[in-house]
C-alpha cells in the first residue's frame, strides 16, 4: 500500500507538470513582465542570499535565476525534493515570480521565513 508520502508527493508531480504547462502557454510578453502580485499570490520573505530559483521543485532542475534576501511573490507550494540547509530541512517548494523578469520557478521552502521542517510554509497555499 502506497505510504501517505508517495500520494502526496505524486500529487506534487501532478501539479507540477499542472504549473510546466501552464508556465509554457505564457506567450513571452507576459513572461517577460515586472513581476507584481497577482490576484492569488501572497508576499514571502526570502531569508538566504543567492537561492536558486528552479524550473521545477527538484534539486536537478535547471536553475532560471536567484532571488533573496527579500520579499518575492507566491503563488502557491508543493512537495518535490528534500532540501537541507544546517539544521533546516524541508521537502515542499514555493512557485515564485522572479523579480524584475517575471518568469516563475519554484524555491525550497527552507528559504522561506516562517515554516518549520518538512512542513509547508504557513500562509502560502498548497499548489
Amino acid at each position: 500500500m502506497p505510504s501517505a508520502y508517495s500520494a502526496r508527493r505524486r500529487a506534487g508531480l501532478l501539479a507540477t507538470v499542472a504549473a510546466a504547462a501552464a508556465l509554457t502557454a505564457v506567450p513571452t510578453a507576459q513572461a517577460a513582465a515586472p513581476a507584481v502580485l497577482g490576484p492569488r499570490d501572497v508576499t514571502a520573505y526570502v531569508w538566504a542570499s543567492k537561492v536558486n530559483v528552479r524550473w521545477g521543485p527538484n534539486v536537478w532542475q535547471p536553475a532560471l535565476g536567484q532571488v533573496g534576501p527579500g520579499n518575492v511573490s507566491a503563488r502557491c507550494q508543493t512537495p518535490g525534493d528534500q532540501v537541507t540547509y544546517g539544521r533546516y530541512t524541508n521537502y515542499w517548494w514555493t512557485l515564485i515570480t522572479i523579480p524584475g523578469s517575471g518568469e516563475m520557478g519554484y524555491i525550497s521552502d527552507v528559504f522561506v521565513r516562517g515554516g518549520n521542517n518538512n512542513e509547508p510554509v504557513p500562509g502560502i497555499p498548497v499548489c
